[in-house]
């Protein structure tokens, strides 16, 4: 839920800061196969969650406005 906040807020800066040509990079995995994909399942299994479809469809809202988006799964960097 965090990172789907994140994002939301992530591209409200980027509509008011006019920027559209934009690559996000993020470590959720889930999160951005949910933008790139919408996969309808996965929608299906958070239907119960009404305040995550709501963030989701915030998010979707702010895509439509944005014209060059790409969003890209950079796995977590282990420390050692």
């Amino acid at each position: 839920m965090v990172e789907l906040m994140a994002l939301e807020q992530c591209l409200e800066i980027l509509i008011e800061s006019n920027l559209y040509n934009t690559i996000i990079e993020a470590d959720s995995e889930f999160t951005i196969n949910l933008v790139n994909i919408g996969n309808d399942t996965i929608l299906e299994k958070l239907s119960n969650h009404w305040w995550i479809l709501q963030v989701y469809q915030h998010i979707q809202s702010h895509l439509i406005a944005l014209r060059t988006l790409i969003f890209v799964h950079v796995p977590e960097q282990t420390i050692g």
